[in-house]
């Protein structure tokens, strides 16, 4: 993520024992022109499967 220029360090996050980077932020106002893409990619992200190990899944995935 670039802020004015300046790139966003990535950061060491313990849990997921791995470097992390900040793709972007999340907005309750997206840019008119967007929106329609936005709402798109939520309806299709609701609906991919996601498969991976049980004990991998946080419980309240487990449980919607």
């Amino acid at each position: 993520l670039i802020i004015d220029g300046v790139e966003l360090p990535s950061y060491y996050d313990p849990q997921y024992q791995c470097e992390m980077e900040i793709l972007a932020f999340d907005s309750d106002h997206p840019v008119p022109k967007y929106v329609d893409r936005i709402d798109e990619c939520q309806e299709r992200l609701a609906n991919i499967p996601i498969i991976c190990a049980p004990s991998l899944v946080p419980d309240c995935v487990m449980s919607s």
